[in-house]
């Protein structure tokens, strides 16, 4: 088992990966050392608690109270995060009770959410079971719910007491729950380590294998590079965190033109061409790079080009302006010079950004 430590200027934590680790022995560390409470409650959904029934059933030491939502990106909401702290405070009288998110990116943000804002704060643990939180989603501190203008657009920073990373998890998850991740991966393997963009150009089939070693060196890699950004800028105050952005300005606006049933993962491997298209216009970059990423895309199974109506497209450009990084009438994109050298452009015009989704049309 690896451990990764995450040190913001408050609240640092280790991030536990490895293969068929004993989470228990892991969770009860933890509440020895840092006090987390003496009533654990696990937030899931109806599809993990089955997957999973074996793994959480050897969680009954820690006589968790376990709540399982519905598997979808709906649940990312007020409604259901009001819900959930309807049920949580029923067994808050004469407990300490913190909270564990055992799933995937959606889960594992309503319980952040939740967990940021019940009581002012109180402790939550991540437990990771898809590619895309295990190597993003769950590290870092980010918690939101979704609005109706957009993905993410009412959250807060509130960083958990440990991310619990099993790889074996994995295995559990048909094709296209690993090539949400992939997307992902592929993101950082552009803004910070070339390595591993070759790591993928070559190593692609044992991904989709779900080879053991693979994983966990993808897994490992991704979360390493994370953690290091986290420590340097927690809150995204110096620009540094921004970078993790690459792709997601187009992305979250393609999601939320859906009505959030394009997939992010689906969402993000689009944006990361529109970005490549519009670094190319605004930094330079060298189309050979985006033709080596598109050629890289197709082996991992990633979309690249979304059919859909002029309306549909309206509609994207409508909600990139109620993106997060859409400041004082410019929008701030995430883009590259060269592999490993992310810049961030603002006052770019609406052309440029037309162009560039005109690339990701059929």
């Amino acid at each position: 088992m690896k451990q990764i430590n995450v040190k913001p200027k408050a609240n640092s934590y280790t991030i536990y990966i490895g293969s068929k680790i004993n989470i228990v022995n892991i969770i009860q560390k933890i509440n020895r050392e840092l006090s987390l409470g003496n009533k654990a409650i696990l937030i899931t959904n109806f599809t993990l608690r089955h997957l999973h029934r074996d793994a959480l059933n050897k969680l009954a030491v820690l006589r968790p109270e376990v709540i399982a939502l519905p598997d979808s990106e709906r649940i990312k909401s007020f409604r259901y995060c009001m819900k959930l702290i309807k049920v949580i405070s029923k067994f808050d009288y004469k407990n300490k009770i913190f909270l564990i998110g055992w799933g995937g990116g959606v889960i594992g943000d309503l319980t952040g959410f939740t967990a940021a804002i019940y009581r002012r704060g109180i402790s939550y643990i991540q437990v990771p079971t898809t590619l895309l939180a295990q190597v993003d989603a769950s590290i870092g501190g980010k918690t939101a719910v979704d609005i109706e203008k957009g993905k993410n657009l009412v959250g807060t920073f509130w960083q958990p007491r440990s991310v619990i990373i099993d790889t074996t998890f994995l295995n559990t998850l048909p094709v296209h729950q690993i090539k949400e991740g992939l997307s992902e991966v592929l993101k950082y393997a552009l803004i910070s380590q070339k390595s591993l963009l070759r790591y993928l150009e070559t190593n692609h089939a044992k991904v989709f294998a779900k080879s053991t070693k693979t994983m966990e060196k993808i897994v490992y890699e991704c979360a390493r590079i994370k953690a290091g950004i986290v420590t340097k800028d927690e809150k995204e105050d110096l620009g540094i965190r921004t970078i993790l952005n690459f792709g997601h300005t187009f992305a979250h606006a393609i999601e939320a033109a859906s009505s959030y049933k394009i997939s992010h993962g689906k969402a993000v491997a689009l944006g990361i061409i529109a970005a490549l298209r519009l670094s190319e216009l605004e930094t330079g970059l060298n189309p050979e790079i985006t033709k080596r990423i598109q050629a890289l895309m197709e082996k991992l199974k990633l979309p690249l080009r979304l059919k859909r109506d002029r309306k549909f497209w309206k509609r994207v450009e409508k909600h990139m302006r109620f993106d997060k990084k859409f400041i004082h009438n410019t929008t701030r994109f995430v883009l590259l010079e060269a592999l490993e050298k992310p810049v961030i452009k603002e006052k770019i015009s609406i052309s440029a950004i037309r162009r560039s989704l005109e690339f990701i049309k059929p």
